[in-house]
């Protein structure tokens, strides 16, 4: 059974638009855009997207763990009516 988070996620669909021009991100090999990472992102992340109107680069870093974390949160207050 799916959960309310699982629901959400898959309804509004977060992370996957550039939050700075609204485009859609693509995936891209990390060797594309290595050279513009900080030295513990280089070291620590695999996975990359970029932002193909604004040229923006994001990975699954902390922002990404919070943000997940306040979805969470709102599902679960949907859930339990709060």
């Amino acid at each position: 059974r799916e959960s309310l988070y699982d629901q959400t996620v898959s309804r509004v669909a977060p992370f996957v638009r550039c939050r700075e021009c609204n485009v859609i991100l693509e995936d891209v090999p990390k060797e594309a855009v290595i050279g513009r990472l900080p030295e513990k992102v280089r070291e620590y992340y695999e996975r990359f997207k970029r932002c193909p109107g604004c040229d923006r680069v994001y990975w699954e870093g902390t922002h990404f763990a919070r943000m997940q974390g306040v979805l969470r949160r709102l599902a679960g207050a949907t859930l339990s009516g709060g």
